[in-house]
């Protein structure tokens, strides 16, 4: 219904039979007028008249006891069963398979993140070690001295090359 008066709970309690006179007039009056809400008003009487006509199957007479059966059997399984029963009947295949893969991706993340030695794992690398026992005022001590040595036209020293033994 693309009518800029759309009311669906409107056209609902028409067909059910719960509007007021007034609001039936109202009602009656646009529709008169409106295609559209006219064929949706039509298929909400026509479900209303198919509901009114349904009427449910009888249950049959041991139903009571055959659900009580059901029931008792369900209890006097182990829980691990029943938990087994509701895993295999809940989870398909594409579920399982992106859980073992998330767990994969994890394991692989956790292997790669710990460096491992001859004897185990280790602590971290000699490098990273280094670095952290570096001072910070030694460093920005150096760049200082660095910056005017190049604001006074001094070039830094070369770095001594180590002899091969030639």
């Amino acid at each position: 219904m693309n009518c800029p008066r759309k009311d669906v709970d409107l056209l609902v309690r028409r067909a059910a039979g719960r509007l007021s006179p007034a609001e039936e007039a109202v009602l009656e009056q646009h529709l008169r007028n409106c295609s559209e809400c006219r064929e949706a008003a039509a298929a909400q009487r026509s479900v209303w008249n198919a509901l009114d006509e349904w009427s449910a199957e009888p249950v049959s007479e041991d139903f009571d006891q055959r659900l009580w059966a059901r029931i008792a059997a369900r209890d006097a399984e182990s829980i691990w069963s029943r938990f087994w029963q509701a895993v295999a009947h809940g989870l398909s295949w594409k579920v399982s398979l992106s859980v073992a893969g998330a767990c994969a991706i994890v394991l692989a993340i956790l292997l790669l993140r710990a460096p491992v030695g001859e004897n185990g794992p280790q602590g971290p690398a000699p490098a990273i070690a280094a670095q952290k026992t570096i001072d910070i005022d030694q460093v920005e001590s150096a760049l200082d001295d660095v910056d005017m040595l190049n604001q006074l036209g001094v070039a830094a020293p070369a770095p001594a090359k180590a002899d091969s033994g030639s």
